[in-house]
Parts: C-alpha cells; sequence; structure tokens
C-alpha cells in the first residue's frame, strides 16, 4: 500500500484469518484488502464481498475516500457518490503536502489559468483529488510536493472522462448531462430533447423530495 509494490496472495489470507477470528486490524491492511481484490475481481466470493462492505463502510465514515472504491460500484449505495467523480491519486512522502495545479479544458477552448488546491491525505501520505467531468473536457495537471528543500514539481498529465470514468454509471443527473453532451456533438438533437426532459424531471423531483430540514 506504501510503498506499491506487489502483495503476495497469502497475506490476503492472513487478513481473512485476522478478520474471522475478530482480531483488530490496522487500517493499511483494510486498504491493502481492497486494493488487492480491486485488481483481481475474479477471486471476490459472496463471503469477501460481505467483508470489503464492511471495510469500505467504515472508511467512509471516517472520511477516507480511494480510487480503488469506484470497482466496487453496487456494494454499498454510499458508493454511488462515486459514480460520476475522477479520482486521482499520488503518493507523497509521508508528512509531506502534496498541492494540485489544474487546468480544465473543453474542445475548441483551451482554458486560461491553472487552479491550485491542496490533495487530501487520506492515510500515510497517500493523497487523493476528486473531478467532475464530462464528455470533451481534459484535466491537465501538475503535481507539486512540499519537502525539506522546498516544492518540488514532482508530477503531471492529463485525465479526460473517456480514460478515468468509463465505468460511471448512467442515470444520474451528471450521467444525463454528459449524455446530453455526447448527443450534441453527434448532432442527435432527438436524444437530446428527450434526455433534457429525462434530466428537468429528476431535478424537479429531487428538489421537491430532498429539502432542508
Amino acid at each position: 500500500v506504501i510503498k506499491e509494490k506487489v502483495t503476495a496472495p497469502f497475506l490476503m489470507q492472513s487478513i481473512l484469518r485476522m478478520y474471522k477470528e475478530k482480531i483488530r486490524l490496522h487500517l493499511v491492511c483494510k486498504i491493502a484488502w481492497l486494493k488487492y481484490y480491486a485488481e483481481n475481481p475474479e477471486e471476490i466470493t459472496e463471503e469477501l464481498k460481505g467483508i470489503i462492505r464492511v471495510f469500505i463502510k467504515e472508511m467512509m465514515e471516517q472520511q477516507i475516500i480511494l480510487p480503488q472504491f469506484k470497482e466496487y460500484q453496487g456494494y454499498l449505495p454510499a458508493l454511488d457518490m462515486l459514480q460520476d467523480k475522477s479520482i486521482l491519486e499520488y503518493r507523497a512522502a509521508p508528512g509531506h503536502r502534496a498541492t494540485i495545479h489544474y487546468l480544465l479544458e473543453q474542445d475548441g477552448d483551451d482554458g486560461t489559468e491553472y487552479c491550485k488546491e491542496p490533495m487530501e491525505d487520506m492515510f500515510a501520505g497517500i493523497c487523493v483529488k476528486e473531478f467532475i467531468l464530462f464528455f470533451g473536457e481534459r484535466l491537465q495537471y501538475y503535481i507539486k510536493e512540499d519537502t525539506k528543500t522546498g516544492e518540488q514539481l514532482t508530477q503531471s498529465g492529463t485525465i479526460s472522462r473517456s480514460d478515468s470514468n468509463a465505468t460511471a454509471q448512467t442515470g444520474s443527473r451528471f450521467g444525463l448531462l454528459n449524455d446530453i453532451m455526447i448527443g450534441k456533438t453527434l448532432q442527435d438533437y432527438d436524444t437530446v430533447d428527450h434526455l433534457l426532459e429525462e434530466y428537468y424531471r429528476k431535478d424537479f423531483m429531487v428538489e421537491k423530495l430532498f429539502t432542508p430540514m
């Protein structure tokens, strides 16, 4: 988890045994468990699904959100909040702060200037930042890390919906907006009209059903 080395499967078996024996597990063990099975979904059994749900629920209650959570869409209703989000992960040295500078580009628009925001340290230098990207949008970014010798540029790249949100489910308002943009690009205006009607229907329902208490 920390040094990003390959985890031996027998360690997952050890975590399972400790969990069954009700031995208190360190957070890093739970993160390793979720990371391993997100990368090896064919090994997940019904028994393991229950443990995965427990670990994710505990972490989300602690405000810990990690990219591998998106691989478990459908395991918990709370994960629906992530379906339209791209989660960028960066590994900083423990105790160091990471800041992301990003520029959102759209087709035909190269943007203007970079925004700057701190990345949230979830655990031992695992820093994340969430974004919502729509069809045709690209996010250019670079990350700077505060070190003993000052701020250093350590990583840069580009993400887009096509390569960062391919598993997102449709049906949400964000998903509908994305499909509307695709339909407009393809000049499929009948589909656009239908999706706009569905979007406004959902928007009206949310406004009427969910009110401040």
